[in-house]
């Protein structure tokens, strides 16, 4: 699975054309990958997705801020983390 074509779709297909429930169950189930998953595929997600979304995100209106809402515990753990690391 290409998850820059998935983080496209979940941004464009789902979230820019007002599918509010379909990107939340979007994010569960990534949600539900990180927390059932071992360390290679939780950064095979973070990597692949969430890098990938944040710099998607960020050139869009309300930039990387927009996606949190639909994040679970272990997705901000992730995403902070990758903040942290580009600091």
């Amino acid at each position: 699975m290409d998850l820059a074509e998935f983080v496209h779709f979940v941004v464009e297909d789902l979230y820019e054309k007002g599918n509010l429930d379909e990107t939340r169950r979007a994010f569960q189930v990534l949600e539900q990958f990180l927390t059932g998953s071992d360390q290679d595929t939780r950064n095979l997600i973070g990597l692949g997705f969430f890098e990938t979304l944040q710099n998607v995100a960020s050139s869009r209106p309300g930039g990387n801020k927009v996606s949190e809402q639909f994040f679970g515990p272990m997705s901000k753990q992730i995403c902070s983390e990758l903040l942290l690391d580009r600091a």
